[in-house]
């Protein structure tokens, strides 16, 4: 088995096919000929151009084009053409630090082909890079949608529309795993990871910030909304052997474990794998 397989299935996009995605000028997303089909019948929200997509350009203020899309995404989900609406919206953008040009529910976010982006946090215990270094990892709930009864990261979630990234961090590990907020803010921010990965309902184009937070001895991870079932204190050899050997931890979460790895000096440069590795988890999500 192989670390590198899990970069694979994470980027394994095809768009042959796929239109633009196109607001106010911007390229923004890629959509499937099926979901493209849909959108065409979705009365004048949305124009096809040329082999792309267009967001009628007299939705002219963010605000408008939310609403818009909104009432279309709803209508599609209620079909089965989407998921059903998460409620949190991701902002739209036509890349990281642009103004939003509309929000969307997270869970449609994907049918469009959108950039999304996310927070993802190595709880470590101890040198990351010392051979007795160990990582708290969670185990998904039975009843998450995706990818339940999976290993994950200490945290992990989306980054909705209107939050700081410090303000997501702080949101997301006290509910994921108890951190009290001073603890949290010691989370160092170690670079970002993204891919593209074709799933039923669209593209996956995701952006995943990383964060190294070097937890106490004593401190015990708690889950307060539901979405862990138990976390797990282990030697970073065996997540290591774990990831390298199995499909256990839910899938983008081995790549930023796989990132941790490298930077702490758990991957070898001489491994054979190493400089497909570290290319394979910077695939800037297409332009």
């Amino acid at each position: 088995m192989s670390f590198l397989r899990h970069i694979k299935a994470c980027n394994n996009a095809d768009l042959t096919g796929f239109a633009r995605f196109v607001i106010a000028d911007q390229k923004v997303g890629w959509i499937t000929p099926d979901f493209a089909a849909k959108l065409a019948e979705s009365g004048d929200v949305f124009v096809a151009k040329n082999d792309a997509v267009v967001l009628n350009d007299a939705l002219s203020t963010p605000e408008d084009r939310t609403a818009a899309v909104r009432t279309v995404v709803e209508r599609l989900a209620a079909a089965g053409d989407l998921p059903p609406p998460h409620g949190e919206d991701f902002a739209v953008r036509s890349r990281w630090g642009a103004p939003p040009l509309m929000l969307v529910d997270r869970r449609a976010a994907a049918g469009f082909g959108v950039m999304a982006f996310g927070i993802h946090v190595n709880g470590h215990v101890g040198d990351p890079g010392g051979p007795s270094a160990m990582l708290w990892v969670g185990r998904r709930a039975a009843g998450r949608r995706t990818e339940p009864g999976k290993l994950d990261n200490l945290v992990g979630g989306g980054q909705p529309a209107g939050l700081s990234l410090a303000e997501n961090l702080l949101k997301e590990g006290q509910e994921e795993a108890g951190l009290p907020d001073d603890l949290t803010r010691r989370a160092r921010p170690a670079g970002a990871i993204a891919y593209c990965r074709r799933i039923a309902h669209g593209l996956r184009r995701d952006v995943l910030f990383v964060y190294d937070l070097n937890l106490p001895p004593d401190f015990t991870p708690r889950n307060s909304d539901g979405e862990v079932s138990e976390f797990l204190r282990l030697p970073v050899a065996e997540v290591a052997r774990t990831i390298r050997d199995t499909d256990a931890f839910k899938v983008n979460v081995n790549l930023v474990i796989i990132d941790f790895l490298i930077r702490h000096g758990h991957v070898p440069p001489d491994d054979p794998e190493y400089m497909d590795l570290v290319a394979g988890l910077r695939r800037w999500p297409l332009p």
